[in-house]
């Protein structure tokens, strides 16, 4: 228990310290089927993920459902036909799947649509024409396709708009650039188009179009060139994930519309292509993908969450252990709070025991203490707190605190005793700044 005398301790902060890797990743209960180039959307909160690619089975008609009351995924009624690089989306409260590849990679440009009431699927009006490797999202009740191969043509630049009302497309102002596999979302009424490829060349370049101008407007460009990549809007930003291009990318990007610029989040815990990003309950979840160029499928599932405000990373884990042991808190640190807690992902440490340690002052390039690169400025010396590790793999350290403690700040970093999946003595996450609210 961190203790009141502990707290006194602590400094104020004096200068702010910029956000290394903002957010952090949880692996979530696996699919059912491995998959990749999935179609995915959020109804009544539940996830739905529809079709895609296999390794096993080739193209799937199958659909999962993830209800996060259960934490668990079940099967859906199958789609009625094989389907992948569609569209996918949900307007008033039904599933939409707009174009895509049925069979290898033949084009078509039927839609359907899903009643989870009914779990009933229907054919709707069919795009103008065959397109595959889209995107679909919605503003105000309208459905938008963005980007695709059209067979014959290769990619496009095309924008269509299905009102599901009268149940009829039509043909807005494209594109400046022809894009396929590309990045798309809606985010505060208006359409933000990123990345995508066309002819083996990579894009970064940003694409904003508004449905009250009918208009395109540029926007800076993408750190990052990829495809096969896809995005999801969160807490008014738009976030970019993944993607493919000689490689299977785990960057993560960010761009504030305010502010006009794009910035880095934390890297996926595993580089992902062919995937569908969507927005439940504070977090942004992937649920299948590629795990190498072309086909590779998985059945992990990720979630995304910003750290909440007065938390920061800062240094780099240490790779003692196999995969990242990432650290993570479970809301921001307010004064006065009993139950503020300090946790790590699951990790490979099975029943792991170690320390949290807690200091005045952060080490950025990191200290070499054994095989453990600590992050944890040593002087004066940290406060260490006991933590265990689960049969998960997953440690919780409560931190109470006190009234009175608020402009107060540590720096924290779980640092763990060699376990199963260790190559050195010891192993450490990575570490975070945390200013009390």
């Amino acid at each position: 228990m961190l203790r009141s005398q502990t707290l006194g301790f602590l400094l104020a902060c004096s200068a702010s310290l910029s956000a290394q890797g903002l957010g952090y990743w949880k692996k979530m209960p696996s699919l059912q089927i491995p998959r990749q180039e999935v179609g995915a959307a959020v109804i009544g909160g539940k996830i739905y993920v529809t079709g895609g690619l296999t390794t096993s089975r080739g193209p799937t008609d199958t659909m999962e459902i993830f209800d996060p009351a259960t934490g668990k995924w079940k099967a859906g009624k199958n789609i009625p036909t094989t389907l992948h690089h569609h569209g996918c989306c949900a307007v008033n409260g039904q599933l939409y799947l707009i174009g895509g590849y049925i069979s290898k990679f033949q084009g078509t440009k039927n839609c359907w649509r899903y009643d989870p009431k009914s779990d009933t699927w229907n054919a709707v009006t069919p795009l103008p024409r065959a397109r595959g490797a889209l995107v679909a999202a919605t503003i105000k009740g309208k459905i938008y396709a963005i980007g695709g191969v059209v067979p014959g043509s290769g990619a496009v630049g095309e924008l269509t708009e299905f009102d599901p009302k009268t149940q009829t497309w039509r043909t807005l102002t494209p594109m400046s650039r022809k894009r396929e596999h590309l990045a798309a979302t809606a985010l505060g009424g208006k359409l933000y188009v990123a990345g995508g490829r066309a002819n083996g060349k990579l894009f970064n370049d940003l694409e904003i179009y508004n449905p009250t101008t009918q208009k395109w407007a540029k926007g800076p460009n993408m750190p990052t060139a990829r495809g096969g990549t896809n995005a999801a809007a969160l807490e008014g930003k738009l976030i970019v994930f993944g993607g493919e291009g000689g490689r299977i990318y785990p960057e993560v990007e960010e761009y504030d519309p305010q502010k006009k610029k794009w910035r880095r989040l934390a890297d996926m815990l595993v580089p992902l292509h062919g995937i569908y990003p969507v927005t439940q309950g504070g977090r942004v979840l992937i649920a299948g993908g590629g795990l190498k160029p072309g086909m590779g499928d998985t059945n992990t599932v990720l979630s995304f969450r910003y750290l909440p405000s007065g938390v920061e990373r800062y240094g780099r884990w240490s790779p003692a252990c196999r995969g990242a042991i990432r650290m993570y808190v479970n809301g921001p640190p307010t004064a006065g709070q009993s139950q503020f807690q300090c946790s790590t992902t699951a990790t490979a440490q099975n029943r792991a025991v170690g320390v949290l340690a807690l200091a005045a002052a952060p080490d950025r390039i990191g200290t070499r203490f054994l095989d453990l690169t600590l992050h944890i400025g040593l002087n004066p010396a940290p406060v260490t707190l006991p933590a265990a590790a689960n049969a998960n793999g997953r440690a919780k350290t409560p931190l109470p605190l006190p009234a009175g403690t608020r402009g107060l700040w540590c720096h924290a970093q779980y640092i763990w005793a060699k376990s199963q999946g260790c190559a050195g003595t010891l192993a450490g996450s990575d570490a975070l700044t945390i200013v009390v609210q």
